[in-house]
């Protein structure tokens, strides 16, 4: 039977090699220069929503001025967040590939901690 201690210091191990995976994934340079295609997709991708957004409240019954802008804003966040997500997909599956293989580092060594090999 694991310990308290022990357990606790495997679940710190295997938090370190969550964050140090996601960490590990972020650009270098720490600071990212936007170009033209970035702000069309963001931008278009809000314009979307908002446009989808006002259309919603359109459909109901009661139209009222302030409904439709709540609609819209929400729907230009929601758009402008979708765009940012789809931007950052390919930094998000790094992140993902450097958290699993280093999680499977840490579970192997604890595997192999309470399980020792005898090559006698």
């Amino acid at each position: 039977m694991m310990s308290p201690k022990s357990g606790l210091l495997y679940a710190h191990d295997l938090i370190e090699a969550v964050w140090n995976g996601t960490r590990g994934a972020m650009p270098r340079s720490g600071t990212r220069v936007p170009n033209a295609e970035s702000n069309v997709l963001l931008f278009a991708g809000a314009a979307l929503g908002a446009g989808a957004g006002v259309l919603s409240a359109c459909w109901r019954k009661r139209q009222a001025s302030a409904d439709l802008a709540r609609a819209g804003l929400f729907g230009g966040a929601v758009g402008l967040g979708a765009g940012a997500a789809w931007m950052s997909r390919r930094q998000a599956r790094t992140a993902a590939r450097q958290v699993l293989r280093n999680i499977s580092a840490v579970r192997d060594a604890h595997w192999l901690a309470g399980h020792p090999i005898d090559y006698a």
